[in-house]
């Protein structure tokens, strides 16, 4: 039986096997603000003992897309009781090119006995009711198994969109420190720069990212951007690191003697994209790069 769209009871938008429903199964969504970032449950499946390619086998399956559909891997997973007093184990997704799904965990219970979600932090949809069993025999251990995806999204509807951006490319076309939150898309690299007066005054840089892990930054130095152009590995002068006296904020302290142009190299890193503010202060900063 293919799946379908529009289920009774199911939230709109889940491609879902009605088969899920007389299996028991249920969906918890996530609760979230509009447009922050997420795990939205986006197809579900059930694999009856017979039913292909997992015939035989008794496994909760699972994947993880980013924004634009592409496999997301090193996103953990948890299995748990429904009501999450026993957690059973974490996995993480993988590539697992060629296969359907990026990971599975192993069922030995009879349904209703599992919970499965992405759990990186972020909030997500779970699933839970699922276990052995099948809809002619619910009370024996036939041997079945689940398939579902999440995919990175935004409360409130749609799929997490990057600020538009002309410039800041690479060092020739550094742009000003922002003024206010960015979004990056997936594996974007953004090139920012700013003035110093070398006279070796404190420099902070702060970075909010939302959700964490999600945006990275370091600082390139003149020299270290000239050994990058003659081919050599990238090697920035620091990078930016977590600090609890400033809210968990990725933080970069220090001076220079000397004056010129110094760059803050932003990354989207991890499986989701996110958001970000970019804060470069100091007696001796000034703004230097393209205005956006």
């Amino acid at each position: 039986m293919s799946p379908t769209p529009t289920i009774a009871g199911v939230p709109q938008g889940i491609v879902w096997d009605a088969r899920l429903t007389q299996r028991g199964v249920t969906v918890i969504l996530a609760e979230v603000q509009p447009g922050q970032g997420y795990w939205r449950l986006v197809q579900a499946q059930w694999f009856d003992v017979n039913d292909p390619p997992f015939v035989g086998q008794h496994n909760i399956f699972v994947d993880t897309l980013d924004a634009t559909g592409k496999r997301q891997v090193g996103v953990p997973i948890r299995l748990a009781a429904p009501d999450v007093r026993d957690i059973f184990g974490y996995i993480g997704t993988e590539e697992k090119n060629g296969e359907s799904y990026a990971a599975n965990f192993p069922m030995y219970k009879i349904a209703p006995a599992y919970r499965v979600e992405p759990a990186d932090g972020a909030p997500a949809d779970a699933v839970v009711g699922m276990g052995l069993g099948n809809i002619e025999h619910p009370d024996l251990a036939m041997l079945t198994s689940y398939g579902f995806t999440w995919q990175w999204s935004l409360g409130g509807g749609g799929v997490p969109v990057a600020t538009p951006v002309t410039a800041g490319t690479g060092p020739g076309d550094a742009l000003t420190i922002p003024g206010g939150a960015i979004r990056l898309a997936f594996r974007q690299r953004i090139w920012y720069a700013f003035n110093y007066a070398g006279d070796k005054s404190p420099i902070l840089i702060q970075m909010g990212v939302s959700p964490a892990g999600a945006v990275s930054f370091a600082i390139w130095t003149q020299d270290n951007v000239k050994r990058w152009a003659e081919g050599n590995p990238e090697d920035p002068l620091g990078r930016g690191t977590p600090n609890t006296d400033y809210g968990g904020d990725l933080i970069w302290t220090g001076n220079f003697n000397e004056s010129g142009i110094y760059y803050v190299v932003v990354d989207q890193t991890g499986p989701y994209t996110g958001s970000f503010t970019l804060r470069v202060s100091g007696t001796g900063v000034s703004s230097a790069g393209l205005s956006q």
